[in-house]
């Protein structure tokens, strides 16, 4: 099926954050439930990419977490704010991925777990976001209209009919 020129977006990719998103914060390299099954599905339809905050980790050391993980395969892009110099919420960091897959900010769903860096960051370039609230170490409250995501769940599974509604429509 041919594009037509002047169309809205629908929906080419999701950008995750790692932590608390698709892997525990803290230690090990298991993925939170679901994800792999999330990812495979996903990546059948979508560009996947990982936009992560860290204090020492490099794209390098994120790739081993996520090659160690069993998840690594399904990424088009990771990018540290390590590597590029700036942290969510600073657009610096989502253009860089959305450069990277050439794609626009309103092609993108960012999916998170934290309010004043994720959703923050991904609203103010006119993604759609999710919020992921599968543990309580983040009980943020919205302080703006920017930090309110588009969708919030509890579960990766949660994401998939939320893509797949929003891969469907063409974006106002």
């Amino acid at each position: 099926r041919g594009r037509k020129r002047g169309n809205r977006s629908v929906i080419r990719a999701v950008f995750f954050d790692l932590g608390d998103t698709l892997m525990p914060e803290e230690g090990n390299a298991k993925t939170l439930p679901h994800a792999r099954e999330v990812l495979q599905e996903l990546k059948s339809k979508y560009r996947l990419a990982v936009i992560c905050n860290a204090t020492v980790a490099t794209e390098k050391h994120v790739r081993e977490i996520l090659r160690g993980a069993g998840i690594e395969e399904f990424f088009d892009a990771v990018v540290v704010s390590t590597d590029v110099g700036y942290r969510k919420p600073d657009e610096g960091i989502f253009r860089i991925a959305l450069e990277k897959l050439a794609l626009r900010a309103e092609e993108v769903v960012m999916v998170g777990n934290r309010l004043s860096t994720d959703i923050l960051g991904g609203n103010r370039l006119g993604m759609k976001t999710v919020l992921i609230r599968c543990s309580k170490r983040y009980p943020e409250k919205a302080t703006c209209e920017l930090e309110q995501p588009t969708y919030i769940i509890h579960s990766l599974r949660e994401l998939l009919p939320i893509i797949h509604e929003l891969g469907q429509k063409k974006l106002t």
